[in-house]
């Protein structure tokens, strides 16, 4: 996948590489009903609950899987789906034994099965006429399935992973008997000991061992890995941070994932984005809806657009220039690769892994002279320092 080069299977999704998400998933769902296989994509995410609804609606002649409705319009762009009625096929399926499922041909000939995904769409806060074009609500559920095919795929399966925890914990918080749910309603309140509801919300999620939150520091409804670090002032909310990430002080930090050893630097703010392991991220601008490769960097004062306000951002895939569905989408940096100071990306652009890019060396000052006369006003042309007189007092 570009610009990782790496295999989608052992790409990350909050902390796991991919391949291992499916055989945890496989675990959970427990074995395929009526003898069946189950066959999918290597670089397909799916979660659990699809699984179990998938077993549920099969019968012994098996079939494969069929999306429709808000699942399917949130997750169609850049999958190469052949959507028919509003409906598509993805590489999951549930075989008979002696069936053959080499191709995605050979899953078309097997009957349909059709999951309801009991989307929800959470709506954005963001409340002006400029964004209207914009606005797209974020699909809520844990039911999902998405090919792993483009960085945004990435991006948006880490963000949907996400969700599907949390909705996933109320599954199983709504499944328990009554006293049980009194027990762990209890817990929550003795742990928080709450004076307001922002109190409540900085009692959601578990905290690793290890973990350094400053007093100071706002830390409501996230998941922190061990030896986690939050410095004084720092906000984040919604995000699910990996073992031993660092987050600045005054830095903001919303529904983002951080993999293990990335940081943060102080003051900076950071949206909706992925960020993979060891990638590090100076206060800027923009940095939302962004994906940081592998060790990469980026230095203070660059700036990520984000926003498209003529038609959909578009992205290279494949070779081609192509839309990515979306008018809000920011960049994404390949593994190692060095943004310089001030340096400025264009939204849906893909840096390759392993490029340093720096500003036109021409705006720099690069020697200045041990003499400079007092008279005199200097300015920079080409990278040289020129003098002109200074205008003389009247």
């Amino acid at each position: 996948m570009e610009p990782f080069g790496d295999h989608p299977s052992d790409l990350p999704i909050l902390g796991v590489a991919l391949g291992e998400t499916q055989r945890l998933a496989f675990a959970a769902a427990g074995p395929p009903p009526h003898g069946l296989t189950l066959v999918l994509g290597d670089d397909t995410f799916v979660t659990s609950e699809l699984l179990r609804k998938l077993y549920a609606a099969a019968s012994a002649a098996g079939g494969c899987l069929v999306l429709d409705g808000l699942l399917l319009e949130h997750i169609a762009p850049l999958q190469g789906l052949d959507i028919v009625d509003g409906a598509a096929r993805l590489p999951v399926a549930l075989v008979p034994a002696g069936a053959v499922a080499d191709s995605l041909a050979d899953l078309a000939a097997l009957p349909e099965l059709r999951v309801d995904a009991e989307v929800t769409e959470h709506p954005s806060d963001i409340r002006h006429p400029a964004f209207d074009h914009a606005q797209r609500p974020m699909p809520v559920t844990d039911v999902v399935a998405h090919r792993v095919d483009h960085w945004t795929h990435l991006h948006r399966v880490n963000l949907m992973a996400l969700v599907a925890t949390a909705v996933g914990e109320k599954r199983r918080f709504d499944a328990q008997p009554w006293y049980k749910k009194l027990w762990e309603g209890l817990r929550l309140l003795l742990k928080a000991r709450p004076r307001s509801k922002w109190d409540l919300a900085a009692a959601i999620g578990p905290r690793g061992k290890g973990c350094e939150v400053h007093p100071t520091a706002t830390v409501e409804a996230s998941w922190l890995g061990d030896g986690v670090k939050i410095g004084p002032h720092a906000v984040v909310r919604g995000s699910w941070l990996g073992d031993g990430v660092k987050i600045g002080e005054h830095a903001e930090v919303n529904l983002t994932i951080a993999h293990a050893g990335a940081e943060i630097g102080r003051t900076a703010t950071v949206n909706l984005s992925l960020l993979l392991p060891g990638a590090f991220v100076s206060n800027g601008f923009g940095h939302q809806a962004c994906v940081f490769g592998e060790q990469s960097f980026v230095a203070i004062g660059a700036t990520f657009f984000d926003l498209s306000f003529g038609g959909p951002v578009k992205v290279w895939h494949r070779g081609e220039r192509v839309s990515s569905g979306t008018h809000f989408l920011g960049c994404c940096l390949g593994h190692r690769a060095r943004i310089g100071p001030h340096v400025i990306l264009n939204y849906g652009e893909a840096v390759p892994s392993d490029a340093f890019l720096v500003v036109d060396p021409t705006r720099i000052y690069r020697r200045i002279p041990e003499h400079l006369p007092p008279d005199t006003i200097h300015y920079l042309r080409d990278g040289q320092i020129v003098g002109v007189p200074r205008p003389k007092a009247s």
